[in-house]
């Protein structure tokens, strides 16, 4: 199962709409934007506030669409092997993941639910 499959989608669009229902219904506690490593031209936005639930994280993931991988290496010995993954310059996989704090550890919870927040 590719990764971009276990997560809900969400486009930009949507993950904007949703920012600005916490922010108008609990409040956010604590935003920050990042990038994730080794992969070019990718975001990630984290939120976390306290709702009914409890403490929640949102995490909304968009970087390029993983079109495969390549291996590279030489045959000479001792030389080692090195795994690239190859990226869409025009398709976006955008997912949004969740979690609940759960004593001092986050918990994934399923994120299907924040599609109708």
């Amino acid at each position: 199962m590719n990764i971009d499959q276990r997560y809900a989608p969400m486009t930009r669009d949507k993950w904007l709409d949703l920012k600005d229902k916490i922010e108008d219904k609990f409040g956010i506690e604590e935003y920050n934007q990042s990038v994730l490593e080794n992969v070019p031209n990718s975001i990630v936005e984290v939120l976390i506030f306290k709702s009914p639930l409890g403490k929640i994280k949102l995490e909304w993931i968009s970087k390029p669409k993983t079109l495969g991988e390549k291996t590279v290496y030489s045959r000479r010995i001792g030389s080692n092997v090195k795994v690239e993954k190859i990226y869409s310059e025009d398709e976006r996989s955008e997912y949004i993941k969740a979690y609940k704090l759960a004593g001092d550890e986050w918990a994934e919870i399923s994120s299907d639910s924040f599609d109708n927040f």
